[in-house]
């Protein structure tokens, strides 16, 4: 029993180190097997086979279908091929769907195309919106305006149909119309004038109002709803419903600067202003009937803050450069056609500031409401045309002397003009004409209130006059007096505005001065009426230079340093002085002492000839206190001669 029980013992613990033996190698050969990289290709494996096979789904959520037109074959993604497909419709009088997925538009509306999906024992339905339309048209490349002597292409976008639709024009004296497709024709404008051109099809009938202009470059017509060019700026945090305006016009002024120049119209509708338009050369800024640019200075975004100025005539790459002469922008004009123009509205802003300018033109426009400043500001500009305007309402400032059209120049010591884009070379103006306005209840019509003085080392050739005295030539004997003394040097030559003519305007209850020429030469001021009411008189706010109340002065032209002006023809009813001439001196600035004013430039005097006086002699004056008064010497009065009544 003993050595039965020995030897069963001796088996189990043989067996029992076998199997020990054998776990011990299948947990080495795991351990082997198991690397880094092989584990995270099984973990790998293990997640892919968790996820989920995707579903069966439309390959378009959403589509558009036409009555009558295209049926669509919608089409399934991620189907097994042995699956089976049933389509339904949730409205079939929009849309039907057959078998096979193909969807029919029948009527006008939207429904929803169900697909169910069986796999096996697993279904899944997926959905796609459908709506139909009725065909229609649009007109897509219609332009408002074009120039004459262009061709241009029209053409529209069917959506729905393929049948061609017909073009017809009317106005055929100003244009023709030819077909080229379809969809499109080209439309060869003759002549300036106002056309349409019709669309018909569908058994409807579109139809755009057209307008030939005259002129040459690029056109852009714009409306106060309108968006800028290519939706430029509108995504600006300053952009909103006081900047749109502003934004829309200096987008299309911008891309005008781009292409060389052309024609931006302004359709009827009042657009806000807050901040400066830059007009680039070889631009027209037309207003038609009812367009009215209006200066305001709210924006609701601190981003964007109110300027002093609408409009410069300088391109806005150009603000940088310190222009000479007359060599900045060129051949500018802005044109007003019916009741349209520029509204300052009582706010401290000039509507259009010229410097450094040539050809340029401002005719047609009604000018509202100026306040501290003026409607136009001319400096340093040649060849300006500026006629059949109207100028109207004022606020009253404390010098009383802020002209509508301010003649001056760009000098840092007078202050005149401040901007970034001038020399401050005291560059005069020069053929200017200021013909058929109408300038109303204001303090100064047109005039100049500060004068300028060249540097003894600029030549004479841009207005100004140089002494009638020889120049010192260095190492000559006269350059120095007895004893060695040097001589007193001579005075530098004036500036003087050359050839401005102010022909055939009326101006109605002026406070101040109706025209003022100061360092005026050769102009002419004929055929001119200056009339006061006494209502208006009566109610002007006038003040003097303190602040203080005081009643209005009331010269019909005032002269100040002109050389030769020819001042006939014209009519004054109501006035205390007629013509008033007199030497003049600058003075300093009282609001801004960091200024000189001009101050230091030498007494500027009138120079008349025989015949000046006689053309003085040659206006109507009508209920007027005095007539023409002249004083030869600074601060003293002197000679005074009567107005001839009538006409010679």
């Amino acid at each position: 029993m003993r050595a039965e029980t020995s030897h069963n013992l001796k088996d189990f613990a043989v067996k029992s180190l076998k199997t020990l033996c054998l776990t011990l190698m299948v947990l080495l050969a795991l351990f082997s097997v198991c690397s880094p990289g092989v584990c995270a290709k099984a973990k790998e494996t293990a997640e892919a086979s968790e996820e989920k096979t995707p579903e069966p789904s439309f390959a378009e959520k959403k589509v558009t279908l036409y009555t009558g037109y295209e049926v669509y074959y919608s089409a399934l993604v991620d189907v097994d091929e042995e699956a089976t497909v049933k389509y339904k419709s949730s409205l079939r009088r929009v849309a039907k769907v057959d078998a096979d997925g193909i969807v029919t538009p029948l009527s006008a509306g939207k429904t929803v195309i169900t697909a169910t999906v069986k796999t096996g024992n697993k279904t899944v339905k997926c959905a796609m919106n459908v709506v139909v339309k009725d065909p229609y048209y649009e007109l897509v490349e219609f332009p408002e305006g074009v120039f004459a002597g262009t061709d241009t292409v029209y053409s529209v976008k069917r959506y729905g149909y393929d049948e061609p639709v017909t073009f017809r024009l009317t106005g055929s004296q100003y244009a023709s119309i030819e077909p080229l497709d379809g969809t499109s024709c080209v439309l060869h404008a003759t002549a300036p004038g106002n056309i349409s051109v019709e669309v018909e099809s569908l058994g409807k009938v579109k139809k755009q109002d057209v307008r030939i202009y005259e002129g040459t470059g690029t056109i852009f017509v714009v409306h106060p709803d309108s968006k800028p060019y290519l939706n430029r700026y509108i995504t600006r945090g300053d952009y909103n419903r006081y900047t749109a305006c502003y934004f829309l016009l200096r987008s299309y002024l911008e891309r005008l600067d781009t292409v060389g120049g052309g024609m931006l119209v302004l359709k009827k509708g009042e657009y806000p202003v807050i901040a400066t338009l830059c007009v680039p050369s070889n631009t027209t800024i037309l207003f038609e009937d009812g367009a009215v640019v209006k200066k305001i200075d709210n924006t609701d975004t601190k981003a964007l803050t109110a300027t002093t100025s609408l409009f410069q005539c300088v391109a806005a790459t150009h603000t940088s450069k310190k222009f000479k002469g007359y060599g900045g922008e060129h051949d500018i004009s802005f044109i007003g056609e019916g009741m349209s123009g520029i509204d300052l509205a009582g706010i401290k802003c000039t509507a259009i500031m010229m410097c450094h300018n040539k050809n340029i033109k401002i005719s047609g426009l009604y000018f509202k409401n100026v306040n501290g400043l003026h409607f136009i500001e001319m400096d340093a500009s040649r060849d300006i045309d500026i006629s059949y305007n109207w100028f109207t309402g004022y606020t009253a400032t404390s010098t009383g002397h802020k002209e509508a059209i301010n003649i001056d120049t760009p000098d840092r010591n007078t202050g005149g003009f401040v901007q970034g884009w001038t020399s401050y070379d005291r560059t005069p103006n020069k053929n200017v004409y200021i013909t058929d306005n109408v300038f109303k209840d204001l303090e100064v019509g047109v005039g100049t209130h500060r004068y300028s003085q060249a540097e003894k080392t600029e030549s004479a050739d841009m207005g100004s006059t140089a002494s009638d005295k020889g120049t010192n030539v260095e190492g000559s004997d006269e350059k120095a007096g007895v004893d060695g003394a040097a001589e007193e040097e001579e005075p530098a030559p004036q500036m003087y505005h050359a050839g401005i003519n102010v022909l055939r305007n009326s101006f109605f209850n002026i406070t101040t001065y109706g025209v003022r020429l100061m360092n005026w030469k050769n102009a002419v001021i004929r055929d001119n009426s200056f009339e006061e009411t006494a209502g208006f008189i009566t109610g002007a706010t006038v003040y003097d230079e303190e602040g203080n109340a005081t009643v209005p002065k009331l010269i019909g032209i005032y002269i100040n340093g002109a050389v030769n002006p020819i001042v006939t023809g014209n009519y004054f009813s109501g006035f205390d002085t007629v013509i008033s001439a007199c030497p003049w001196k600058n003075s300093k600035i009282k609001s801004n002492p960091a200024i000189d004013g001009g101050s230091s430039y030498d007494i500027t005097y009138n120079d008349f000839s025989e015949k000046t006086l006689e053309y003085f002699k040659k206006n109507k004056a009508v209920e007027c206190t005095n007539q023409i008064l002249i004083y030869e010497t600074y601060g003293k009065a002197g000679t005074v001669i009567p107005v001839v009544y009538e006409l010679k």
